[in-house]
């Protein structure tokens, strides 16, 4: 649940309600501290909050990514972001939980695009890369309860980091804001431009063929030459219309549905790692 005392008044220069008014969201909160964004609107989510709900948070100590991986960020350096997604006005059908994290996804490129003017990508399944190196991660958890089928849309985007604030094992990989654009990005710009893009959102099963279409325009991976979980080697070909990742292998196109991938050596030589 969210701890009232964790609860902040002035965010970024202006209060809370100020930023509630100006993204037009039905409710925010702000924590100093929580395990975890998601940990604590999924407690909002259970007691009746609407679709549109956000909590931010300035550190968290049980932060998670993909497969339970932690997620690391020194407090006050990251938009650490969670927003509630259901559908109130219309049907309580339970949604393909693989297709939200590309729409969610494709939203954060925009949103980070327009307010830094970087070239990102997505990774599939649910990291945004900037130059090969991780820049941002998605985590969306789905459940249902008295009110309908939801969805917890968790999002953290590296910002104010410098290179020393990461244990030394995750400098390579990632990067920020800060260390991509030379210039701090405002947290409040970033976070009403996803916002914006995420306020219409709908839970919905297949992905219409113009999401499929910006996604292969954002597409970290397509084309490139990828190991999987299990040690194979493949061709990365997009997704289909279920989020899945499709790979050419010696027998042909796979579909991978759940797992992690990473670029084979060679695209590491070339491109830098991610």
């Amino acid at each position: 649940m969210t701890d009232p005392a964790a609860a902040v008044v002035d965010w970024e220069g202006n209060s809370v309600e100020h930023w509630r008014r100006e993204w037009r969201v039905p409710e925010l909160v702000i924590l100093s501290e929580t395990t975890s964004t998601n940990d604590a609107l999924r407690s909002l989510a259970d007691a009746g909050a609407p679709a549109g709900a956000i909590v931010i948070a300035e550190s968290q100590t049980a932060g998670r990514g993909q497969a339970g991986r932690t997620w690391t960020s020194p407090p006050g350096k990251s938009l650490l972001f969670s927003i509630l997604l259901r559908n109130d006005n219309g049907p309580d059908g339970a949604p393909d939980p693989s297709t939200t994290p590309i729409r969610v996804g494709l939203a954060l490129c925009t949103a980070i695009t327009r307010v830094s003017g970087l070239d990102v990508r997505i990774k599939w399944p649910n990291d945004i890369v900037h130059e090969g190196k991780k820049l941002a991660g998605i985590l969306c958890e789905g459940a249902s309860g008295a009110a309908g089928a939801f969805v917890v849309a968790g999002i953290g985007v590296n910002i104010h980091q410098a290179e020393d604030d990461w244990p030394s094992g995750l400098r390579a990989p990632a990067t920020s804001l800060l260390l991509a654009t030379g210039r701090n990005v405002s947290r409040a710009a970033l976070a009403g431009g996803i916002v914006k893009r995420l306020r219409p959102f709908r839970l919905e099963g297949e992905l219409a063929p113009s999401v499929l279409t910006d996604f292969r325009d954002h597409d970290a991976l397509f084309g490139r030459r990828i190991t999987l979980d299990d040690g194979s080697s493949v061709t990365a070909c997009g997704i289909d219309a279920h989020g899945a990742l499709l790979v050419q292998s010696g027998v042909g196109i796979r579909t991978i549905r759940a797992g992690s991938v990473r670029l084979s050596p060679l695209h590491h030589s070339s491109t830098g790692p991610s």
